[in-house]
């Protein structure tokens, strides 16, 4: 982090220094006392379970040089710089927003409805064939995690690839102003988030917000499939834009999609041959956007390829292992009805020796519109190559209903005990088979990735 006296982080923040003297130069920003280091200064920003003003004492115990605090606190007892303002996540953000502006590297920012992480790591992977490249870790795409990503940058990096996430209407406008990015790429429009957004127009609305915040040369990547980023062709006439498709005609668009021996997915792109290490047919989309960027960077087709086969390996996006015969795909991070529907074409597509198992999760946010989409995807499982549904959740509990409109068709069952789950699944599971496991990130059905993997490998010696 460059060099900042408190003081000067105090009017960067739009606060006041109450109390301490301000020569001190922190040597970092924390939001979280669990990992704090010493020399750092303490935002005392509030989450969701916690408040960070419950923790500033802890957090001078471990060394913090200064603290930024929008609620009062006890300055006799407190020997460090206090910074005191209206708000300390838009502090963070204040002071992200400054220190980007300190840097002349491209900034590349992925949002969508679905599939943005999974982007950003191809974007980056790809990009990082050539330069130093700084990213989101995992999924730090919020009000946090996007201030947080951007105040890591250093003079070694050339280039930054940044998620940026929404829940409700008006957060991808408060990234926008932050990030101001250089390239904008678009994954898709769907159901997600309706809870604060209201529909899928909203969504959409929501997500093009970020383009007025695209810096003068700035330049945008579309998927042409989706019916509602097509639309953007036209709009925004000063930006140059580049696209990408599977079925339409666009500037990067995918041919000949295949799968080799192993279940890998396989396209051309201008004739040249590009594999995925994964059977995931969404992510073919993904993947161009990648190769998108990367020839916008001057990349060699050579090096795409390279990166392209080295990444895809984030935890909880259709993952694949093979234990004891068992194929398990976890999918468990994330779910929204577009990447619920994009796992059921992966199973589609995949040729199983034994029966395909689906394991589906409550798809969490959708508000009053959740009965409707869950309704939809037991409607898309019937009509799949998908032999057992398993439901987990209240929510789940619809799609069981649909799949159940046909007896002869999918094996279904749904339970609201995890454990009980996990007995049944034991019981039909047999080497040959392949599970998928998907569901919003609040059911953790990492817990049944874990399950398997630990009676998988019993089972086995």
């Amino acid at each position: 982090m460059l060099t900042l006296r408190v003081d000067t982080i105090a009017k960067i923040v739009k606060g006041q220094l109450t109390a301490g003297s301000g020569p001190e130069c922190p040597e970092g920003i924390s939001i979280n006392t669990r990992t704090i280091k010493k020399g750092e200064i303490f935002i005392a920003v509030p989450g969701k379970r916690y408040d960070g003003h419950r923790f500033i004492y802890q957090a001078i115990e471990k060394g913090a040089s200064a603290l930024i605090v929008h609620k009062r606190i006890k300055k006799k007892s407190c020997k460090i710089p206090v910074v005191t303002v209206d708000n300390t996540v838009a502090a963070l953000g204040h002071l992200a927003a400054y220190y980007r502006r300190q840097f002349q590297i491209p900034i590349i920012a992925v949002t969508g409805s679905a599939g943005k992480t999974s982007t950003k790591e191809l974007i980056a992977s790809v990009l990082s064939q050539k330069f130093n490249v700084l990213k989101n870790e995992r999924s730090e795409n919020n009000h946090f995690g996007v201030p947080l990503t951007l105040l890591k940058l250093t003079h070694k990096h050339h280039v930054a690839v940044l998620e940026v996430g929404t829940s409700q209407k008006g957060d991808i406008s408060c990234l926008g102003q932050i990030i101001k990015p250089d390239m904008l790429v678009f994954t898709n429009i769907g159901a997600s988030h309706l809870e604060g957004l209201g529909s899928i127009r909203g969504v959409f609305n929501e997500k093009k917000s970020l383009i007025k915040f695209l810096t003068k040369k700035g330049q945008m990547i579309l998927n042409l499939d989706d019916m509602y980023l097509k639309k953007l062709v036209g709009q925004a006439p000063s930006v140059s834009k580049m696209t990408y498709a599977v079925q339409q005609k666009a500037d990067f668009q995918a041919k000949n999609l295949n799968f080799d021996n192993n279940n890998r997915i396989q396209f051309k792109v201008n004739r040249e041959l590009f594999t995925l290490p994964t059977p995931a047919y969404h992510q073919v989309y993904n993947a161009l956007a990648a190769i998108a960027v990367g020839r916008h960077f001057g990349l060699t087709l050579s090096d795409i390829n390279k990166g392209l086969k080295t990444s895809l390996h984030c935890s909880g996006r259709q993952k694949i292992q093979s234990i004891g015969g068992v194929t398990i795909i976890d999918d468990t991070y994330n779910s929204n009805p577009l990447s619920f529907r994009s796992s059921i074409n992966s199973l589609n597509t995949i040729h199983a020796k034994g029966k395909k198992i689906l394991v589906g999760g409550d798809m969490l946010e959708l508000g009053e519109l959740s009965e409707k989409w869950h309704r939809q995807i037991g409607k898309d499982i019937l009509h799949s190559s998908i032999d057992v549904f398993i439901g987990f959740g209240r929510n789940a509990r619809f799609i069981y209903d649909e799949c159940c409109r046909d007896g002869d068709k999918v094996l279904a069952k749904s339970f609201v005990y995890l454990h009980y789950l996990h007995r049944f699944l034991a019981k039909i599971i047999q080497p040959g088979d392949i599970v998928l496991i998907k569901g919003s990130r609040g059911m953790h059905l990492e817990r049944t990735v874990n399950f398997l993997e630990e009676n998988l490998s019993q089972s086995r010696k």
